[in-house]
């Protein structure tokens, strides 16, 4: 199990070894929190050459909301 403790899913999670032991090499994201959370668990991924999908149907930020 792990927790999130900091913005990005992988700051402190042990994440990043989780993905490389299982051989991951593409994350699928969605989220409540895009500007936060998800920006910053993506922008993360691709510093560790991970690929990375983020389902825009998949999101909600109530920050960013179009009417």
């Amino acid at each position: 199990m792990l927790t999130q403790h900091r913005v990005s899913a992988f700051a402190g999670s042990g994440l990043d070894a989780l993905l490389r032991s299982l051989g991951t090499t593409h994350l699928v994201l969605t989220g409540i929190s895009t500007c936060t959370v998800v920006l910053m668990t993506a922008m993360t991924a691709a510093v560790l050459d991970v690929d990375i999908t983020v389902l825009s149907d998949g999101c909600f930020d109530s920050r960013s909301r179009v009417d």
